[in-house]
């Protein structure tokens, strides 16, 4: 992990310090056992704002056993789950995971969430949950599934429309333009 300051992080191992831009050096520390960078759990609490950060800080919440969802309603997970997740494919807009789960559960991917992400399971479309405040979440069925994920920015779609029409109406013009000329004696 990185940071500007060492305050609160003396539980962790400090690697090493790097001058940077900032007028403080960056200081990198080793977490120990991080979670990977997807996982499956069976249980789901639900809360937002303030009151999600405090379940997050609680010491009774195990993200390697459940899930902080922001919409929804808690789900309590079998006792005997057990999950395994791997990603397939992984580019800047797009992710396949492959997941086999004992129970029905959720996979959780430790990237940032944003509305844009859209989801599918098996090829149906899936709703992408956010989780834990900031990461990406898809509830998925007991069994061996395959989640896609592919962010689709509204921008994207707005810039291509304002192009194409922009690329109609100076075809148009052009055209206006030649007929004009060819009327002209």
């Amino acid at each position: 992990m990185a940071a500007l300051h060492t305050r609160g992080f003396e539980d962790l191992e400090r690697i090493g310090d790097w001058e940077s831009f900032y007028p403080e050096p960056l200081h990198l520390f080793r977490v120990p056992d991080p979670l990977p960078r997807t996982f499956a759990v069976a249980t789901a609490r639900v809360g937002d704002g303030a009151e999600a950060l405090g379940v997050l800080l609680s010491p009774s919440f195990d993200p390697k056993r459940e899930v902080l969802l922001a919409t929804g309603s808690p789900v309590s997970g079998a006792a005997d789950f057990r999950g395994v997740t791997r990603i397939l494919r992984r580019e800047a807009e797009l992710l396949e995971i492959e997941a086999e789960l004992t129970h029905s559960g959720f996979v959780v991917l430790v990237d940032a969430f944003d509305d844009a992400w859209k989801g599918w399971l098996d090829g149906e479309s899936a709703s992408v949950l956010r989780a834990n405040l900031a990461f990406r979440a898809v509830a998925v069925p007991a069994g061996r599934h395959l989640i896609r994920l592919a962010y689709h920015p509204r921008s994207v779609t707005v810039g291509l429309l304002l192009s194409a029409a922009a690329a109609a109406l100076g075809l148009a013009a052009i055209l206006a333009g030649r007929r004009s000329g060819a009327d002209a004696p």
